[in-house]
C-alpha cells in the first residue's frame, strides 16, 4: 500500500464559507451513524454499522472531502466479520486537529459516542 504523505499541500480547505456551511450539515448527518471512534497518532478512526446502505454515504463523503481538503488521507476498511465499516482520516502534523474540529467534535455533539475502542 502506498502510504507516503505529501507535506507540500497547504492545510487549507478550498470551500467558500457558504459551501462550508452546507458541508457542515452533511457531516452532521453522517456522524449520527458513527458507532465508535478511536484516536490515532495522526488522525482518527470512525466505525459505522457494516450495512451496505451506509457505504454510498461514506464514499460520497470521502470524494467530497478529498476535493476540498487534499491533505487528508482516507481509508475505508471492512474487517471480518463485516459488522463495521471503518473510516480513517489521517495526515501530517496539523491534520489531526482539523479532523477533530470538523468531524470528531460533531460526533461528540450529536451522538453518545465517545473516544473509545471496539473490537475490530
Amino acid at each position: 500500500m502506498f502510504t507516503e504523505i505529501n507535506t507540500d499541500i497547504a492545510l487549507v480547505c478550498s470551500l467558500t464559507p457558504s459551501e462550508l456551511e452546507v458541508r457542515g450539515g452533511e457531516i452532521t448527518q453522517l456522524v449520527t451513524h458513527v458507532v465508535a471512534m478511536e484516536e490515532l497518532a495522526d488522525g482518527y478512526l470512525f466505525a459505522f454499522a457494516g450495512e451496505a446502505a451506509r457505504l454510498p454515504d461514506l464514499v460520497a463523503f470521502v470524494l467530497a472531502e478529498r476535493a476540498c481538503c487534499p491533505f487528508f488521507t482516507f481509508e475505508l476498511t471492512f474487517p471480518s466479520p463485516h459488522e463495521h465499516i471503518w473510516l480513517s482520516i489521517r495526515g501530517r502534523e496539523g491534520v489531526k486537529e482539523i479532523v477533530y474540529d470538523g468531524f470528531v467534535a460533531k460526533v461528540l455533539e450529536n451522538t453518545k459516542v465517545r473516544l473509545a475502542s471496539i473490537e475490530r
